[in-house]
């Protein structure tokens, strides 16, 4: 991920979501993590190519400037050193992508909150924002703010309370599933 970042990310997904507007009746993006703040950037962009957006822990911003302090801090370290693995709330799961990230991942988090934060006006399809109310790492407000600043003409939300961040991994994988499938055929999708 140290040669690509926040345009070629949006090309890749634009891309995706144009093979399955070509091949299916119906296109749902849902995004976890960082993952949801690229879904809400592509809503807003390309909304003939989306049918509704689900995000799970979708940060547009961090609220943490210890976290911003450590990306730019002068280190010959290219690791972020406060990186923890994810506390989960039942049995751990491993995590591939947690053990060691770059500062250029941290500020690239950075990037795409404040794209996606600045995007959500322009989101016109359903919306389902999915927040752990525990997360250490997106703020419950960050939940709060999609919900206030999206153009999505119809918005819910689901408030966990048995997961932490990977919450797609922990206790309430089975809610978020649950609502979902509910989110999707209110809507006919």
């Amino acid at each position: 991920m140290l040669t690509v970042g926040p345009v070629e990310w949006n090309e890749a997904a634009r891309d995706a979501a144009k093979t399955l507007r070509d091949n299916f009746q119906s296109v749902v993006v849902m995004g976890v993590s960082m993952g949801g703040a690229l879904a809400i950037q592509l809503a807003a962009t390309s909304p003939q190519l989306i049918d509704g957006l689900v995000t799970i822990n979708a940060p547009i911003f961090m609220g943490n400037s210890s976290f911003a302090s450590e990306i730019v801090a002068s280190s010959a370290d290219p690791y972020l050193e406060g990186w923890n693995v994810p506390s989960f709330f039942g049995e751990p799961v491993e995590e591939i992508s947690y053990p060691k990230r770059y500062k250029k991942s941290g500020a690239d988090l950075y990037s795409m909150c404040g794209l996606a934060r600045e995007l959500l006006p322009l989101v016109t399809s359903p919306m389902l924002v999915v927040q752990s109310i525990l997360d250490p790492v997106v703020p419950k407000a960050s939940a709060d703010e999609i919900l206030a600043r999206s153009g999505a003409p119809s918005k819910e939300v689901l408030w966990l309370e048995q997961s932490y961040h990977v919450s797609q991994l922990d206790l309430d994988r089975d809610r978020i599933i649950a609502a979902a499938l509910t989110f999707l055929a209110a809507h006919d999708l």
